[in-house]
């Protein structure tokens, strides 16, 4: 729906339409909730608010950072990597670009909600365990566009 409101399209606004789909909130929050039980000090119903809290807020935050990041991305290659190797916008490159912006933000976001409101501090291993948790989320939807298709 996000792509039909736009003028433009590029790969980081299709994969940010797919990652608030059903599916992949779904799984989200059951491997985050995984996640937070195995590797953080949060128990019980406190896990649970911070696995909605962190799965809302990047949900809601990413439907405009995660096509602000592919924008910048697209900026910059369109003068940098594009015309190197003679592609437009929907390149291999940019797809991986958008995919790897898309965990980065998400775990950005959901690790400032367990910071702020939690009282958890990820550090490095942890920041990283919580992209990695992501790779999840942000796969489903990059496979969602692979067998199902946007219509224009």
């Amino acid at each position: 729906m996000l792509i039909m409101l736009a003028n433009l399209v590029w790969p980081s606004m299709l994969l940010t339409g797919r990652i608030v789909a059903v599916i992949p909130i779904a799984a989200g929050l059951a491997v985050e909730l995984i996640y937070l039980r195995r590797c953080t000090s949060l128990r019980g119903i406190r896990c649970l608010w911070a696995d909605l809290s962190m799965n809302l807020a990047s949900a809601l935050l990413g439907l405009g950072l995660i096509p602000l990041s592919g924008l910048g991305w697209e900026l910059l290659a369109c003068v940098t990597i594009n015309p190197l190797m003679g592609v437009g916008t929907f390149n291999p490159v940019t797809w991986v670009a958008s995919f790897i912006l898309a965990v980065i933000t998400n775990a950005f976001v959901e690790g400032y909600v367990l910071w702020r409101w939690f009282g958890l501090i990820l550090g490095r291993r942890g920041f990283w365990l919580l992209a990695a948790v992501n790779l999840v989320t942000v796969g489903i939807a990059a496979i969602s566009i692979v067998i199902d298709p946007p219509k224009f």
